[in-house]
């Protein structure tokens, strides 16, 4: 069920309200609340990154890369949003794209190393010939 804040154009409430539907695993209302959100503020970067955590979550690969990349635009030393863009980026067979924002989202925040994959290129080359 959708809750609608006193002031549906308070963009801060609608993101809550889908925050809160987010962590309770209703995925759908989150998505309404922070598109409602979005609609009154199309630059309001928590709402995007969330937004596009649940599109990645639903195999909507492309739109989340856009959201991602909507966020980073926004928020250029958003290391989460390089990151989890990395990911995205990578699901969708764009090895060289990928490396670049891992790269990126570690020089940003180091402790994110150890959750980036190897490099397509060096798996490659790192898997023994038989």
């Amino acid at each position: 069920m959708l809750s609608t804040p006193k002031d549906p154009k308070n963009k801060f409430a609608l993101y809550n309200l889908g925050l809160i539907d987010q962590t309770a695993g209703r995925a759908q209302p989150a998505e309404q609340n922070y598109r409602a959100a979005l609609a009154v503020d199309g630059s309001y970067g928590p709402a995007l990154f969330n937004l596009a955590i649940l599109r990645s979550a639903a195999n909507s690969t492309a739109e989340a890369i856009d959201l991602y990349k909507k966020v980073i635009a926004l928020e250029p030393q958003n290391a989460g949003a390089l990151l989890n863009l990395g990911f995205e980026l990578q699901k969708s067979g764009q090895a060289a794209a990928a490396d670049t924002a891992f790269k990126q989202a570690v020089a940003i925040d180091p402790k994110l190393a150890p959750r980036v994959p190897a490099p397509a290129a060096a798996t490659a080359t790192a898997t023994p010939a038989r």
